[in-house]
């Protein structure tokens, strides 16, 4: 449903993965009828389209203001924002004391189907890239990956990505990178260790496009945030997280993010 044309203003719609009709308002799309989940989506267009779009992919809290700022944020870079919900169809509030309710592989599927359809809008260009934060950051890495897409999907309509302290160890290994990828995380995080994240990096090849912020916690890039939260991390075992913010990490991160949408998603 549209509730304005403004670009100030974001517009929902409902994607159901099912075979389900169209009707005025809502699109469908087939996800090789298995499924009978849908996927809401808040959508906030680029002052100038057709333009480049990326897909936001919420943490394991479920969507919350921090990825709608994020939105608007790529919104004012230019690109079009669309805040992909893999979790409210699926009925599950949280992910964080149960990360595979709604596996990070399911995730990635998710935004590939989800890339599909924007490719087919008119306001979006031929680039659709995607940024994740801890649990969506660790789809991000699926949806980076050649066999992974390859095996669910066949292919992959995803550009590049950006994942923000992921979990970098899974059993799939995550095989070979497929298209760019960007890392942030925070030396002090206790919830998704950085070291994985290095190891993964070097494995990976990605040069100059991991950044390690010295001394910054889990949810750094958030705005007044200073918190415990349980959850279920790399030890196998629930217990204490920290969410702190860190401006100075934040700001330093937003721009190389801003740079590599830019440099990955405006090639002709």
């Amino acid at each position: 449903m549209i509730l304005s044309m403004k670009t100030s203003i974001v517009w929902i719609l409902t994607f159901f993965l099912s075979s389900c009709a169209s009707s005025d308002g809502i699109k469908s799309i087939n996800i090789k009828d298995q499924s009978t989940s849908n996927l809401s989506t808040e959508i906030y267009l680029a002052e100038k389209t057709p333009a480049p779009t990326v897909l936001v992919l919420h943490g394991c809290g479920g969507v919350d203001n921090h990825h709608r700022d994020w939105a608007k944020q790529l919104q004012a870079w230019g690109f079009n924002a669309v805040v992909l919900d893999s979790f409210k169809s699926r009925y599950v509030a949280s992910a964080c004391q149960a990360t595979m309710s709604v596996s990070p592989l399911q995730r990635a599927v998710d935004a590939n189907l989800t890339a599909k359809w924007i490719l087919e809008q008119p306001w979006s260009s031929p680039q659709v890239g995607i940024i994740g934060f801890s649990h969506g950051a660790w789809a991000s890495l699926h949806a980076a990956t050649v066999e992974d897409m390859n095996r669910e999907l066949g292919s992959s309509y995803i550009t590049s990505a950006v994942a923000l302290y992921p979990y970098c160890g899974s059993s799939f290994h995550f095989y070979r990178r497929n298209i760019p990828l960007q890392i942030h995380i925070g030396t002090d995080d206790n919830w998704t260790p950085s070291s994985i994240c290095k190891d993964l990096a070097k494995r990976w090849q990605m040069h100059d496009q991991y950044f390690e912020y010295q001394g910054a916690h889990h949810g750094f890039d958030r705005a007044n945030t200073d918190e415990i939260v349980r959850g279920f991390g790399d030890t196998g075992f629930l217990s204490a997280k920290i969410l702190r913010s860190d401006p100075k990490s934040n700001e330093i991160a937003r721009n190389h993010i801003r740079t590599f949408f830019k440099n990955t998603l405006r090639r002709q």
